[in-house]
């Protein structure tokens, strides 16, 4: 007859922890070790009484047990469950307590289902909690190597097979959660020196990162001077991605405290995007849907590479002849230097660009006027000298008359 125990022997970790895995009590008694098992005959569940042979063992390869308790156990469609050291009557001793370590033998009607296996068990806890450093109902699991709890179930009820796995990493010393079916995806890991509250759920189910008392459904706080929030993707392909979605029925308001200034700022969306000094209410900036930009205050702008046109007052500035000018723009349609409406509309408008651009023009109209200026008054003096001159010659005629 071929019996089988799945999963066999499972570590033992603690009394209240298996019970409650299995569905039973946990015993009050801490030198009592819970087992649950599944066991096959043949390749099909085992059913009904079976005699269960339990021993305890200093080293693996030991002859005389430690300690050794027979059961009779009743096994309902392959499940089972013992009480090791609680099902005659006869506790763990006293003495497997100096035991450095327990390995588990475990026999069924006569026959050896699996190789021993160490245990970390309750012995060592208890004795643990004697010395004043655990309560009972604590547990205990030390280990040179990597210190795992394996929490699994195999399907038989009709769910998908899944299996996890706490404890530390190998070495790092990470607390890890690891998804053992699933690749040994590690989704949760804890650093040690981790400060306190670096993760903290409260009891209305508001997160605090690095706050024991958060304020907010997600609230970050830090005072190392490093406090920020990282959102990154490293997809390998350049695409559009939404990195961070604000939604609403209302307004979405984002709002931007400083406790050195005092000042408070809201960044508000709703039928249009809106800039407002919380103290006085006031909108100092809004885009509407339809592209209209307005602000309340004045406009100022210095980032430009066209610098302000003084060049045009040098007097090595050299001024393009009126009628060269003329010629200019009745071939190209516009001043030289000023977009073209073809080009505004393939390019769009640089209005910093232009409003330089427009102030080159004045100051060289300017400098036109200025010159017509000089022309009209030279041709001023040369007909005021002329009248002079004409009422001369008009006053020696008449007098010549005389």
């Amino acid at each position: 007859m071929d019996k089988t125990l799945l999963g066999s022997p499972l570590p033992v970790l603690l009394a209240a922890l298996l019970c409650a895995a299995s569905g039973r009590a946990a015993t009050a008694d801490a030198r009592v070790i819970p087992y649950d098992g599944y066991l096959e005959n043949s390749g099909l569940p085992a059913q009904g009484p079976h005699v269960f042979h339990t021993q305890l063992f200093a080293d693996p390869g030991d002859v005389a047990p430690l300690w050794s308790e027979y059961y009779t156990v009743q096994v309902e469609a392959g499940r089972f469950f013992i009480s090791i050291g609680g099902e005659d009557g006869q506790p763990l001793s006293e003495e497997l307590y100096s035991v450095s370590d327990l390995h588990l033998g475990l026999d069924v009607n006569g026959e050896q289902l699996a190789g021993r296996q160490r245990i970390m068990a309750l012995p060592f806890a208890t004795n643990t909690s004697r010395a004043g450093h655990l309560r009972a109902d604590e547990i205990s699991i030390s280990s040179a190597a990597a210190t795992w709890l394996h929490l699994a179930h195999d399907g038989t009820d009709g769910r998908a097979p899944q299996a996890w796995t706490v404890g530390l990493g190998e070495a790092t010393s990470l607390f890890l959660i690891e998804d053992t079916t699933n690749g040994a995806q590690r989704p949760f890991a804890i650093q040690p020196g981790a400060p306190d509250a670096a993760l903290y759920v409260a009891s209305d189910g508001d997160v605090g990162v690095g706050t024991g008392a958060p304020a907010h459904a997600l609230h970050l706080r830090g005072s190392d001077g490093n406090t920020a929030l990282a959102i990154e993707e490293t997809h390998a392909t350049p695409s559009v991605r939404t990195l961070l979605l604000l939604h609403n029925s209302g307004r979405v308001v984002q709002r931007f405290e400083s406790d050195n200034t005092g000042g408070v700022w809201l960044l508000s969306s709703g039928a249009e995007f809106r800039i407002t000094r919380d103290a006085s209410g006031t909108t100092e900036l809004e885009l509407g849907e339809n592209g209209d930009l307005r602000i309340a205050g004045s406009y100022y702008s210095n980032g430009t590479e066209l610098s302000v046109p003084d060049h045009v007052f040098a007097p090595e500035h050299a001024l393009m002849p009126l009628d060269q000018l003329e010629r200019y723009v009745q071939r190209e349609r516009h001043l030289p230097g000023i977009s073209s409406a073809a080009e505004v509309k393939r390019d769009g408008l640089n209005l910093t660009e232009l409003q330089l651009r427009l102030l080159e023009k004045v100051e060289e109209l300017t400098l036109y006027t200025i010159e017509q200026h000089k022309e009209l008054e030279a041709l001023r003096h040369e007909r005021e000298a002329l009248e002079r001159r004409l009422l001369e010659v008009e006053t020696a005629l008449a007098d010549s008359r005389r």
